[in-house]
C-alpha cells in the first residue's frame, strides 16, 4: 500500500519534470523530437528518480517495516483478545465453551508464528542493506535487538500453544473422569 503510493508519486514527479523540460525546450525552439533531446530526457528521468528516492528513502523503507510488522501486531492483538475470552469463560465455569475456542487459538498462534518468522526474515535482510539501515536511522545492533525480540515472541507463542494444549488435555481428562466440578 505505502510502497505502491510511493511508486506512483515517484512516477508523477518524474513525469512533471519531463513535461516541464519538454515545454521549456519547445519555448526555447529546441527540437524535442531529436535524439539528443530524448537522451537528455532519459538522463533527467534517472536524475529525478534518484532525487526522489533519496528524499523518500525513509518513507520507502518505513512502509516495508510497517508491512512486516503489521501482521504481527494485528495477530497478537487478536490472540490476546481470544486468550482473554478463554480465561473469562474458564473463570466463570464455562470450560466447554473455552475448549471450543482452542482450535481458533491454535490457528491464530500458527498464523502469528508465520508472521513473526516473516518479520524476522525481513529484519535479517535489513542487516545486509546499509542503505536501508541508514534511511531508517538504525544500526545493525538495533536490528539484531529487534530480531531477538521477534525470536523471543515466536518462542513464547510456541510455548503458549504447548501450555494451552497441556492444560486442555488435563481438562479433557478431568471431564472424562467426571471431575469437571473441581475445575
Amino acid at each position: 500500500e505505502g510502497q505502491a503510493l510511493l511508486a506512483k508519486q515517484r512516477e508523477a514527479t518524474i513525469q512533471d519534470a519531463i513535461l516541464k523540460a519538454t515545454q521549456d525546450a519547445a519555448k526555447a525552439g529546441i527540437d524535442t523530437d531529436s535524439e539528443a533531446f530524448k537522451a537528455k530526457l532519459d538522463s533527467l528521468r534517472q536524475i529525478e528518480g534518484a532525487y526522489f528516492d533519496a528524499a523518500h528513502a525513509r518513507e520507502f523503507y518505513q512502509s516495508k517495516v510497517d508491512a512486516a510488522e503489521r501482521p504481527v501486531t494485528d495477530l497478537t492483538s487478536l490472540r490476546d483478545s481470544l486468550q482473554e475470552q478463554i480465561r473469562f469463560l474458564r473463570d466463570n465455569g464455562q470450560a466447554s465453551a473455552a475448549d471450543a475456542l482452542q482450535p481458533q487459538l491454535d490457528g491464530l498462534n500458527s498464523r502469528l508464528r508465520t508472521a513473526i518468522d516473516q518479520a524476522g526474515d525481513f529484519y535479517a535482510s535489513l542487516q545486509d542493506n546499509p542503505e536501508a539501515m541508514r534511511a531508517l536511522g538504525m544500526t545493525a545492533d538495533q536490528i539484531e535487538a529487534i530480531r531477538i525480540r521477534l525470536d523471543t515472541a515466536a518462542q513464547s507463542t510456541r510455548q503458549l500453544g504447548t501450555f494451552m494444549g497441556i492444560s486442555l488435555g488435563t481438562l479433557a481428562e478431568r471431564a472424562t473422569n467426571g471431575l469437571t466440578d473441581s475445575i
